[in-house]
């Protein structure tokens, strides 16, 4: 307090001299505005993950986030200068709550769609995939007599949820679907296990990874060739964070040019390596500068 009053003591001697007036009210300003630029500068990226979006966004045998949106993420916050980003895990339900709250960027499964695009935005596309129905491979016999029902899961607020809802999902099958919502894939793998689900859909590559890493499930169940949506992933954030997106985009755009990008996609996703549906969207995304 002492000094401050000298400070304005000093301005007060100083404010003949409109001059010097204008240069002090200049450097005035700009001391306010120092701490808050600081912080803004010293603050850690925080990057949000789903435990259970594999290969996209899981936990590894090691306890730490991992997976190819997470891998991005991580190429992202290097290139901001930040080594050592906050990683907080949110769920399906709360992941776009949580946005412009606890998250600066959303580093899992995420589709962009044009309804999302209106309260977040999207980096360039990172992946394109479709869901797929994941069904017994003996399914019992049908006929006019039989009236089997398969009890099919599906994750709740998620794109494949909202086109279930809409009645566009499925189409031109001969079987009686009930569908029933689950809160995460970790329950689906339960409930397939158990036999309360009969099937499920999801991402074609999320169901790979679920089969993946249950034999049991390998046994009994398959995943069909019909893809029943598009599905083009991005890394969101909170709207007007343009100077994140940017970044984020700038370091895609590196990792498309110079073909890392396929190094990441080798590692986690190894069934699409040689995808030229994936190769075109990296080289059209190859943005010049």
């Amino acid at each position: 307090m002492v000094l401050l009053r000298r400070m304005l003591r000093l301005v007060q001697g100083l404010q003949r001299y409109s001059w010097m007036h204008i240069v002090l009210r200049a450097v005035s300003v700009a001391l306010l505005l120092l701490p808050a630029m600081a912080k803004a500068d010293s603050d850690d990226l925080a990057l949000c993950y789903r435990e259970d979006a594999a290969p996209f966004s899981y936990i590894d045998d090691a306890g730490k986030p991992a997976g190819f949106s997470v891998d991005l993420c991580l190429r992202a916050s290097e290139h901001m200068g930040q080594s050592n980003p906050q990683l907080i895990a949110v769920s399906v339900e709360n992941r776009f709550e949580e946005l412009g709250k606890t998250c600066d960027v959303l580093c899992e499964a995420t589709t962009m769609t044009l309804d999302r695009r209106k309260d977040m935005e999207f980096s360039l596309i990172i992946f394109v995939t479709g869901t797929a129905l994941l069904y017994p491979r003996e399914l019992p016999e049908k006929n006019d007599q039989n009236d089997e029902v398969l009890t099919v899961g599906l994750l709740s607020d998620t794109t494949t949820h909202n086109k279930w809802k809409s009645g566009n999902l499925i189409s031109g099958s001969t079987w009686n679907f009930e569908f029933k919502s689950v809160p995460s894939h970790d329950v689906a793998v339960q409930e397939l296990e158990s036999g309360i689900l009969d099937a499920y859909i999801a991402d074609r590559e999320i169901l790979e990874a679920i089969l993946e890493g249950s034999q049991n499930l390998q046994n009994k169940l398959q995943i069909g060739l019909r893809s029943l949506s598009y599905e083009p992933y991005a890394l969101a954030v909170p709207m007007g964070a343009d100077d994140i997106r940017i970044r984020i985009d700038e370091t895609l755009v590196e990792l498309f040019r110079s073909g890392e990008i396929d190094d990441i996609l080798v590692e986690h996703v190894p069934n699409r390596r040689f995808d030229p549906i994936l190769a075109e969207l990296f080289r059209m995304q190859s943005l010049p500068d």
